[in-house]
Order: C-alpha cells, then sequence, then structure tokens
C-alpha cells in the first residue's frame, strides 16, 4: 500500500516509516471517496501528529537562524552549524581539517574566518528555506 501523506510504498505497519503518519485501514478503503473532505496530510496535522523531518523532499522542518549561530559559535570548528543546515560536505571538511590539523595555527584561524564569514551570510538551509 501506499502512505498517504508521502506517497511512498509501506508493508502492513501502524505508522510510516518515513513520515511517521499513521496508517489506518479506513483511510485506504475510503482514499477515493469524495465525500471524506481534507486530505490526508489535513487529517494527520490536525491531530496534532509532527511527521518527522525527511531529506528526499518530503516535510520540511523550519531551522533557526539563532541556533545555527550558536551553533557555529561554539562548535564551529567541528562543522557542527553546517550539519545542521544541511551542508554536508562542508561540515565534513571542517570536520577533517579540525580533527588532523588541531595543532597548527593557521588551520584552525583560518577556520575560524571561515565560520564568520558563514555566520553573516548564510540564511538559507539545503533546502532552499530562509532560517526563521
Amino acid at each position: 500500500m501506499k502512505c498517504l501523506y508521502c506517497k511512498s510504498i509501506v508493508e502492513e505497519e501502524i505508522n510510516c516509516p518515513n513520515c511517521g503518519a499513521p496508517l489506518h485501514r479506513d483511510d485506504y478503503s475510503s482514499a477515493n471517496n469524495e465525500n471524506k473532505t481534507g486530505s490526508m496530510a489535513d487529517r494527520v496535522n490536525s491531530s496534532g501528529i509532527k511527521p518527522l523531518q525527511l531529506d528526499n523532499g518530503g516535510v520540511a522542518v523550519k531551522k533557526s537562524r539563532n541556533v545555527y549561530i550558536l551553533l557555529a559559535l561554539f562548535s564551529g570548528l567541528f562543522g557542527v552549524h553546517n550539519f545542521y543546515a544541511g551542508y554536508k560536505v562542508r561540515g565534513i571538511v571542517q570536520l577533517i581539517l579540525t580533527l588532523c590539523l588541531w595543532w597548527s595555527v593557521v588551520v584552525p584561524l583560518l577556520t575560524v574566518i571561515w565560520i564568520l564569514i558563514e555566520i553573516s551570510m548564510v540564511i538559507k538551509g539545503v533546502d532552499g528555506d530562509i532560517f526563521e
């Protein structure tokens, strides 16, 4: 069967493993019924269930710019802020530079300058959504 919320193929389960939406038999049997009003997404959201964030273009969760800045200031040498924003390659590069060349003075200094530039320039996550 298909999840009516994220359209992924699922087996007999209680919740969709991709988006966390509850899977009810009556939703599937009456999916084409015109008497039902609202989409599955409306019913899931009105039930108070918050779907998980998906990397495959599913439900996007807004991320905070304040959190991004705090992560950059306190753990930026390890690239944590870039992982938070979805920039995995940048985060990996910063992490490898810090772990391999922490003993030099130049690399940490350049990484700190890189972090300060990112704090002032990055206003969007990798998914294109502007930070709140």
